[in-house]
């Protein structure tokens, strides 16, 4: 980390070495929510815990558009961070109505 801070410092370009651990870690979460999502008839619970997602703008603006809700996606958005009984009881809800129309 502290030898990309450095090349951005003396070549006044690059990336830092905290924006690259941010990438890596982003593209590892989005690499997560493709391999439960294939397709358009897939389905899955994606359940980011961590607090960051809803505080953070840089770490909400590093999900899939989709995912944040724009594609009116049955998401809780950032704004309306929701307790872990009401997102269990959202998940629940949605497999089950999809249990019962298949």
């Amino acid at each position: 980390m502290k030898s990309l801070d450095r090349s951005v410092q003396e070549k006044k370009g690059g990336i830092s070495g905290n924006a690259y651990y941010h990438n890596l870690c982003m593209r590892a979460v989005n690499q997560s929510i493709g391999r439960a999502i294939r397709h358009g008839n897939d389905y899955a619970a994606v359940v980011l815990a961590d607090a960051r997602y809803a505080s953070e703008s840089r770490i909400w603006l590093g999900l899939p558009h989709w995912l944040r809700g724009s594609s009116g996606s049955q998401t809780i958005g950032r704004e309306q961070s929701a307790s872990y009984g009401r997102s269990l009881f959202g998940i629940r809800t949605f497999f089950k109505e999809r249990t019962q129309n298949s």
